[in-house]
């Protein structure tokens, strides 16, 4: 079965790929064909995402044909397919956000873990505010207090900065969770920055996949799974995010993790040195396991950032957002950092750990 005709009822005379090649796909597969032949310009993450429903199977194809390298596709290679799945609808909207820079390495000791099941369960303040009849931005501070309350309010005293400014951070970057409703790290996978640490030398490759506003780069991230297809916006949803990651993984693994922000606080896994990892990979596969990693991660890179710090310390948080997402848009991103770290005050006051 070819890829062509597997998503022949999408393909018009323009090349353009639409969601009814993955339906197309899937009525094939269970009509009994269970294999694929190679063509010019396919990747695993295009076939997987038009044979089995999602870009992030590719990993499957590539276990049960023992393909170590993803990149190395031969025309003419005959591929055994896993079980199909339907396409997922994209996910609503995320709003943009801005680009984390490289920071100098060096680590601080945060409150450690408990061993064992219960290693989070302190990360919580032990006075949680009850949210009934709380809405809106209170809400959502007042469940950061609950979930992380007692973590934020000593790590923060070590690094000498007050804990609404920490749980502003949080609530900011992702409204305070670590982890999406499918159990998967929150993550956003930026464009320019793959295009910067793979794209600019794998241009053709690159350009068939991915682009980005020139001016600025942090908007008008669109992806695709290979030349003549639809193009699809980024950034609508943790599903798409994931898919373009794996797509870009399928070229590159580690460049790819470079390009992510990753879980509750979104810092960017170019930073990996300033959080103590060798590589982005494992810092990957340690936030992916752990909110109090993830934690950990936020307090160590602001740490390793003088402004930071001392934009926290003195409540300056359009010096913090400088330090932390960039000068693009540190007025707004400041303003939205004061805003939450207010309501933290206003709803833990009197609480042990506020």
């Amino acid at each position: 079965m070819s890829l062509q005709k597997a998503g022949q009822l999408a393909l018009g005379r323009t090349g353009a790929l639409i969601a009814t090649a993955g339906r197309s796909a899937s009525r094939a597969l269970r009509g009994g064909s269970r294999s694929y032949t190679v063509r010019a310009g396919d990747t695993l993450s295009k076939v997987a995402l038009v044979l089995l429903g999602k870009a992030s199977r590719w990993r499957e194809i590539a276990t049960v044909n023992g393909i170590d390298d993803p990149r190395k596709l031969r025309i003419g290679q005959v591929l055994t397919l896993p079980g199909a799945a339907s396409v997922r609808p994209p996910s609503p909207p995320a709003g943009p956000k801005i680009l984390r820079r490289p920071t100098p390495s060096g680590r601080t000791a945060w409150p450690k873990p408990e061993p064992g099941a219960a290693a989070h369960a302190d990360l919580g303040a032990s006075d949680p505010i009850s949210l009934t009849g709380r809405f809106g931005l209170d809400r959502t501070m007042a469940a950061i207090y609950n979930a992380k309350g007692r973590y934020l309010c000593e790590a923060a005293r070590a690094l000498g900065v007050d804990s609404a400014c920490a749980a502003a951070v949080l609530k900011v970057e992702s409204g305070g969770s670590g982890f999406a409703r499918d159990g998967r790290m929150i993550i956003r996978f930026e464009n320019h920055v793959f295009f910067d640490r793979w794209g600019r030398k794998h241009r053709e490759t690159y350009d068939d996949h991915f682009r980005f506003d020139a001016g600025k780069r942090w908007l008008g991230h669109h992806y695709r799974t290979g030349a003549g297809e639809r193009w699809s916006r980024c950034h609508t949803g943790q599903s798409r995010e994931w898919d373009v990651l794996e797509l870009a993984r399928g070229l590159h693994d580690e460049l790819a993790l470079q390009s992510i922000s990753m879980g509750a606080a979104q810092v960017m896994g170019f930073n990996h040195d300033a959080l103590g990892y060798r590589s982005a990979r494992r810092m990957f596969d340690r936030l992916s396991a752990s909110v109090r990693a993830q934690l950990d991660g936020m307090f160590d890179f602001i740490a390793g950032e003088k402004v930071c710090v001392a934009g926290l310390r003195a409540r300056d948080y359009e010096m913090f957002a400088n330090g932390y997402n960039g000068s693009g848009q540190a007025a707004a991103y400041g303003a939205r950092l004061r805003q939450a770290a207010a309501a933290y005050g206003r709803v833990t006051r009197g609480r042990r750990f506020a």
